[in-house]
């Protein structure tokens, strides 16, 4: 699988590469195992991975009902609305999902300090 070299740390590499799924991958490997910008797909399945688990960190909060409240504050109604005023619907999406990045932040910053001890 074609892969992109983020970092070389002694003789292991932090390569990227797109998943099956089309998303980004990020691991840890044997700078050896890396053939120009070729890796061997198994190579990859024992990557150590790179980054935090967002996905596990993450437990939304916002609803359908916070989003259109939001909307509505912003004095968004109709779909006229929503087309004139995509910033301010914009910015109730973010208001919605505020408290799920807080969470978020909390939750990395507690891991911080436990790696830290």
């Amino acid at each position: 699988m074609k892969v992109k070299i983020i970092r070389r740390k002694n003789q292991a590499v932090i390569v990227e590469w797109i998943d099956s799924a089309g998303a980004p991958q990020r691991g840890s490997i044997p700078f050896s195992a890396v053939y120009g910008d070729q890796v061997d797909d198994q190579v990859l399945e024992m990557a150590a991975p790179y980054g935090l688990p967002f996905a596990e960190m993450i437990e939304l909060q916002a609803t359908p009902e916070e989003v259109e409240r939001q909307l509505h504050i912003r004095g968004i109604w109709t779909a006229q609305d929503l087309l004139e005023n995509a910033q301010a619907a914009q910015g109730a999406i973010q208001a919605a999902y505020k408290l799920d990045l807080a969470s978020l932040t909390r939750q990395v910053n507690t891991l911080i300090r436990q790696r830290s001890q």
